[in-house]
């Protein structure tokens, strides 16, 4: 199916912006109809693909884990990228069901261990509901 066909509420919150010392994006997505088939590997491939277009840059040394948060099963994602010559960690947690699916998009300067320490405290104490 076309994914604007099942793809109902969608909101979208962010602090900071790529590049900057700290950006944290938070995603949900509710579908207007249950999925049938949900394949979470194949989601975060199109996560990474539409988040290196925005971006326009290229994620290195990708690792991918599978993630449990709250009963809830997902994905870890941790890559390297380079914004304006210099170097970025991203840390991307993707959690879906047959009814929506949440997206939480991490990254800071990898100089910056204060940015880190939050970026990572974000994780760490983050509850999907």
């Amino acid at each position: 199916k076309n994914a604007f066909s099942v793809m109902g509420d969608y909101a979208r919150f962010t602090y900071g912006s790529i590049g900057d010392e700290l950006y944290v994006s938070v995603a949900v997505t509710k579908f207007f109809e249950k999925l049938k088939n949900l394949d979470l590997d194949e989601g975060i491939d199109v996560a990474l693909e539409e988040l290196a277009a925005r971006y326009e840059t290229e994620f290195s040394n990708i690792k991918k884990e599978k993630a449990n948060n709250n009963g809830n099963k997902g994905r870890k994602i941790t890559a390297s990228f380079m914004n304006d010559n210099v170097k970025n960690k991203m840390r991307l947690l993707l959690f879906a069901d047959k009814e929506g699916f949440r997206q939480v998009f991490i990254s800071n300067n990898l100089s910056n261990k204060k940015a880190s320490y939050r970026g990572d405290r974000v994780l760490n104490t983050l509850e999907i509901k």
